[in-house]
């Protein structure tokens, strides 16, 4: 084996390895093939050029600051240099050492360039008719995570699994999806809304009137079915000497919807009726003829007006407004009141149709007894906050056109 002079050069070797000042020559060849066989490892064990580059140059300075001497070379003590003495020599190694031992930590812990953060995520809804908002809620408790408008705007979100939900204020139909975000990947969503055809028949209460659609002129009411496109239109029925009668309709695909139109005397023309004086001559007023009498078993006249009558007023809820108790007992009237199909709630728009705006409003009185200090519309969650399910009896998919019946009427919203 051999044998290292006792000079700066051993002196670094032996740091380096970690030996003692008395290692024997088997202690220094084990110790120098660890360390070789250290810094092989981590040159074979990266994929990296430059890495690898550096290793091989450690390797060449290592093999030459362990470069024996013959054996039978004399032992020399190393001559200290004027001014000089062994200690600052001894210091000097030592920070040599410290320094070479904290770059190789740092590859060790660090073998490759620390890779840059992948991009997030971004997510765009651009939704057919323009106008439409689209939701972004966590899967896991539907608890919404952005509300914003569908216009094909792009944001950022963290890689995962979304619900996404994409509404019209004008289309009954709702556009939701189950949608995952790739790490990297830009999604952009085109989803459709207001789609189909439906058809809507308007009954009233009287004859001779005449039926508009979004303000055109269809004809009078009656049994004909109009078929009109999917989303919301105004309706209304008028006839001389008759307050009109307005409702805003919301149709689905392949549906048929029927409304019920009672038209009410103008209050001036009953009042210049009673004000009138009587005729002079009684035989005058005898010879007019009597307006003929509606056609006997003419359909959609008559059911309709009794129907009117029968849901035209609601029993007052018992406690506060907007106590469980008030809440259960208007709902119970609501229910049995104007629920058609038997099915113990208001899941349809005709049930929903059938209840006079005055019942709202009457509602909503009383409700304001309570003096919560939060509207109706917001705290039964018909505006889109949360709210348990069927509150004041109407199912939850029907919650939107509710809050449209609500408004049209006059109640109070914070939209």
């Amino acid at each position: 084996m051999f044998r290292f002079r006792r000079s700066q050069k051993a002196l670094l070797a032996r740091t380096l390895l970690g030996l003692p000042e008395e290692a024997s020559q088997a202690q220094w060849a084990e110790a120098a093939e660890s360390l070789r066989r250290h810094i092989r490892e981590r040159r074979d064990r990266s994929e990296e050029s430059l890495f690898r580059s550096a290793r091989e140059t450690e390797l060449q300075r290592l093999e030459q600051t362990l470069a024996p001497s013959p054996a039978s070379a004399p032992k020399k003590r190393p001559r200290a240099l004027p001014g000089k003495t062994p200690f600052f020599w001894g210091a000097a190694l030592v920070l040599v050492a410290l320094a070479g031992l904290r770059f190789g930590l740092a590859y060790l812990s660090n073998e490759s360039p620390p890779l840059s953060p992948s991009p997030r995520p971004s997510l765009a809804v651009l939704a057919d008719p323009p106008g439409a908002t689209f939701w972004l809620l966590d899967p896991s408790d539907e608890s919404v995570l952005i509300r914003a408008a569908a216009n094909g705007q792009s944001s950022e979100w963290p890689e995962g699994e979304y619900q996404l939900r994409v509404e019209h204020p004008d289309c009954p139909d709702t556009w939701d999806r189950m949608i995952r975000l790739p790490s990297g990947g830009n999604k952009v969503f085109e989803p459709r809304l207001c789609q189909g055809e439906a058809q809507l028949i308007v009954r009233g209460n009287l004859a001779n009137d005449r039926v508009q659609v979004d303000g055109f002129d269809v004809g009078p009411s009656g049994e004909t079915p109009h078929p009109l496109r999917v989303g919301k239109h105004r309706v209304s029925v008028q006839k001389e000497g008759f307050v009109p009668w307005e409702a805003q309709v919301a149709l689905r695909p392949d549906q048929t919807l029927t409304l019920l139109a009672e038209l009410t005397p103008e209050a001036s023309a009953t009042s210049e009726a009673k004000n009138s004086p009587p005729p002079a001559n009684p035989t005058s007023s005898a010879s007019s003829p009597p307006p003929p009498p509606p056609p006997a078993g003419a359909p959609g006249r008559s059911s309709p007006e009794s129907d009117f009558k029968e849901r035209t007023s609601l029993k007052p809820g018992p406690g506060l407004g907007g106590s469980k108790t008030w809440h259960d007992a208007i709902k119970h009237e609501l229910v049995s009141t104007y629920d058609q199909n038997g099915s113990r709630s208001l899941d349809t728009q005709e049930e929903l149709l059938s209840i006079p705006c005055s019942v709202w409003l009457n509602i909503e009185k009383q409700y304001e007894t309570g003096g919560l200090g939060v509207d109706m519309t917001h705290l039964y969650g018909f505006d889109g906050s949360d709210a348990p399910a069927n509150t004041l009896g109407i199912t939850y998919g029907l919650r939107g056109e509710a809050f449209q019946r609500m408004k049209d009427c006059g109640l109070k919203t914070r939209l």
